[in-house]
């Protein structure tokens, strides 16, 4: 029984209704942007929740609607690249980012104005607003980094990628996103300390979204860290010197060492590139050797390199 590479294992009962899976009821992605792919979507709901206080005549929070928005599609993008681990997706991930960020300069330029022609309400800066307003400064940092790390993994797929670790940019985006951690956390306690009892007093519903919001950026970090440490390539990039002559017994053909394993199409491109010059390197040690074996070893080796060398 084939073991699955990575993702979902599930009944042949089921099959026909997980339509969120390839054909063949496995997906090929990286287990972690599943359950990155959650925290989106609880995001958008907390995101929903907010837009909707206005029900209980709470203040209108307009912005709200356009974070949902973006963390819905952020979510997609996840299900998505989970799915057919396509490339494609980080890009689109890092389109969603950078529109977060124009949502917070907004918050922090205008403040909560509800049509984007009003004139802006620059009044906060000058009031006791000013700390709310630096912080939609830091969470448009926040954001605009971690887009930028998107599209540098989109255009440099194997940057940082070794044996043990995957894609750096995972190791950088593990950092930069329980930023929002502390941005929230001390939202919500200046709603609570300075903003109580005035004018611009928030709901209590609003001051536990903020306080919701922690935890679920800690899993996205959390994850983000797994992800790196469990992507890697699983292979060595170079095998000993001493082990060329002979292999130590290994296999020249890489099919087999990437069967089971969680590669996207672009790592196994990069772990089929290191084995085809592995095999090229022992070709060559093999016609330094003697005429007779490595006449012998050489015609065996040419026979294992030729396909290897004209697939890329």
């Amino acid at each position: 029984m084939p073991v699955p590479r990575a993702g979902l294992s599930i009944g042949r009962g089921l099959e026909a209704a997980a339509w969120w899976l390839p054909a063949g009821g496995q997906a090929l992605g990286h287990p972690q942007l599943r359950l990155r792919c959650v925290v989106s979507l609880l995001q958008a709901v907390l995101s929903l929740l907010l837009a909707c206080q206005v029900l209980w005549g709470a203040e209108v929070v307009p912005q709200a609607l356009p974070q949902a928005a973006c963390m819905f599609v952020a979510a997609a993008t996840l299900l998505g690249q989970w799915r057919t681990d396509q490339a494609l997706y980080f890009a689109a991930r890092a389109l969603t980012c950078w529109a977060l960020t124009m949502v917070s300069i907004s918050l922090a330029a205008c403040g909560r104005k509800i049509m984007p022609w009003e004139p802006c309400n620059s009044t906060g800066w000058q009031d006791i607003r000013q700390p709310f307003r630096v912080l939609h400064l830091c969470e448009a940092v926040r954001t605009l980094l971690e887009g930028l790390s998107l599209s540098l993994q989109y255009s440099f797929p194997g940057q940082g990628v070794t044996d043990l670790r995957g894609h750096e940019q995972l190791f950088y985006r593990g950092y930069i996103r329980p930023i929002g951690i502390l941005i929230q956390l001390v939202r919500g306690l200046l709603k609570i300390f300075i903003l109580e009892g005035t004018q611009f007093q928030r709901s209590s519903l609003e001051i536990a979204l903020n306080f919701a919001r922690c935890p679920l950026i800690a899993i996205g970090s959390c994850s983000l860290f797994q992800q790196w440490r469990s992507s890697g390539t699983g292979l060595p990039s170079e095998p000993p010197a001493e082990e060329l002559p002979g292999l130590g017994g290994r296999s020249l053909d890489p099919l087999p060492e990437l069967e089971g394993r969680s590669l996207g199409p672009l790592r196994v491109v990069q772990v089929l590139r290191e084995y085809k010059l592995t095999v090229l390197r022992y070709h060559l040690v093999n016609q330094t050797g003697s005429s007779q074996t490595g006449r012998s070893e050489g015609t065996t080796t040419t026979r294992i390199i030729l396909p290897l060398l004209t697939t890329t």
